[in-house]
């Protein structure tokens, strides 16, 4: 642009450049993480590292408060991981990123809630007798607030598994049941992914392995984050093939 000034008489001229930046945008905008000590947190839940848009200059990210000990930011990618080495309440954190310009128009931020809990709960197995052929993942009971039930019937095929459960507590905590009537009797399925998945971001994986007797598998996943959750369970043959995939309705917890 030029600007001219002018007294009457006289005049000067000067040049003047504007530029009009877009405002940053970071998604994902929020998502959880839950974590165990111990363990890798990229093993017990998915974390999206976040994507800045709209800078010109070199990215950089910083988080407060700081992350539960064990867990890091990069700094350049974002990415937030680690093992955990100590029980972490939920949180909510700030990621910021900048494009280094130093100007306050030239940051977004995002936020990020952590849980972490003190061991990862065993997966155990409860043996049922032979006459029910491990069909009673009803079998899951104690203190449960609601519990979505799934009958053969409802279940992708007769051999995928006899009946499942999905039991949520009053402590956050849910319980997954898939009755099986074990490899001797089924030799189509030989495992199982149970994956929890929260409606804003975040899943949990648990792996089940059937026995060669009628049981019941059971996937626990203690102190979630209160949200809406739904669970897939993918079937897998001895050679590691799908066999088939079952997608629940979403519940609450909490």
């Amino acid at each position: 642009y030029v600007v001219t000034a002018a007294d009457g008489t006289n005049y000067a001229v000067a040049t003047m450049r504007l530029t009009i930046s877009a405002v940053p945008v970071m998604t994902p905008a929020s998502q959880a993480v839950s974590g165990v000590v111990g363990t890798a947190i990229a093993t017990t839940s998915v974390f999206v590292a976040p994507t800045l848009t709209d800078t010109s200059g070199t990215k950089t990210f910083t988080v407060s408060p700081a992350l539960p000990a064990g867990l890091t930011l990069n700094a350049a990618t974002g990415t937030v991981s680690g093992t955990p080495t100590a029980v972490s309440t939920q949180t909510t954190y700030v990621i910021t990123g900048t494009d280094g310009t130093n100007s306050s128009a030239n940051f977004a931020t995002s936020t990020l809630t952590i849980v972490v809990a003190a061991t990862a709960a065993a997966t155990t197995k409860t043996t049922v007798p032979t006459s029910a052929q491990g069909c009673l993942a009803s079998t899951v009971k104690g203190r449960i607030r609601n519990t979505v039930d799934v009958a053969n019937s409802a279940l992708p095929s007769t051999q995928f598994a006899c009946s499942m459960r999905i039991a949520i507590r009053p402590t956050k905590a849910v319980v997954v049941a898939v009755a099986h009537q074990g490899t001797t009797i089924n030799k189509t399925v030989a495992s199982y992914s149970v994956v929890l998945k929260r409606l804003n971001g975040g899943s949990i994986v648990r792996p089940l392995t059937m026995g060669t007797a009628p049981s019941v598998l059971r996937a626990n996943y203690p102190r979630l984050i209160a949200g809406t959750w739904s669970v897939t369970i993918t079937a897998f043959s001895a050679t590691g093939a799908t066999v088939a995939t079952y997608n629940s309705t979403s519940f609450r917890v909490g």
